[in-house]
């Protein structure tokens, strides 16, 4: 399988927030969980254990310069523990890399973060409580008609009018980035 990128990278609050690890402020010791947090986040052994599973049962090294690894002899993701989702864990980029990927891929993955288009609005978290019942009626409104226009499957002229017209009548629509990315439609 081959990733074509289709646009030029670009990230959003959303991207840098969808994955966050914290302290809760009802612990208890917050020194010795911060400190456990730190031991994830910069541990080598433990990520890769995490992700990909024992070395020599789940993987083996298949470059120890490039830190490439792959599945032992007889071993595939049905027989194996392969959990292969670093991106959900605590420091990807201190991790192995499976064969097939690009020795590079930290860098890259560092490069790409890096040059990623920002959203005007990037950091910025809305606290939407004070119109609750707004955005539940736009989001009604938008489960109608927002799939279809976004498939093409309908056509645009005669179902966008209506879309809008239907915004219209559950609140006043301000047409910018911002009311847009409220409804998550992209004009």
């Amino acid at each position: 399988m081959e990733i074509v990128p289709l646009s030029e990278p670009w990230a959003g609050t959303a991207q840098i927030s969808f994955l966050t690890y914290g302290i809760s402020s009802s612990c208890t010791d917050k020194d010795k969980a911060m400190q456990c947090l730190d031991y994830l986040y910069g541990n080598k052994e433990v990520l890769n254990l995490l992700n990909w599973g024992e070395e020599g049962v789940d993987y083996e090294i298949k470059d120890a310069e490039n830190n490439i690894i792959g599945f032992p002899e007889g071993k595939d993701e049905t027989n194996t523990y392969h959990l292969a989702e670093g991106w959900q864990l605590f420091n990807q980029f201190n991790m192995y890399i499976w064969e097939g990927d690009s020795p590079d891929i930290w860098e890259e993955t560092k490069a790409m973060n890096e040059s990623a288009l920002k959203s005007k609005a990037f950091g910025f978290t809305y606290d939407s409580t004070s119109v609750i019942n707004e955005l539940a009626a736009l989001s009604n409104v938008k489960a109608q008609y927002a799939a279809a226009l976004g498939s093409g499957s309908v056509n645009p002229e005669e179902v966008l009018p209506k879309f809008l017209e239907e915004l219209e009548k559950v609140g006043t629509i301000v047409f910018d980035d911002a009311a847009w990315a409220v409804i998550s439609f992209h004009k």
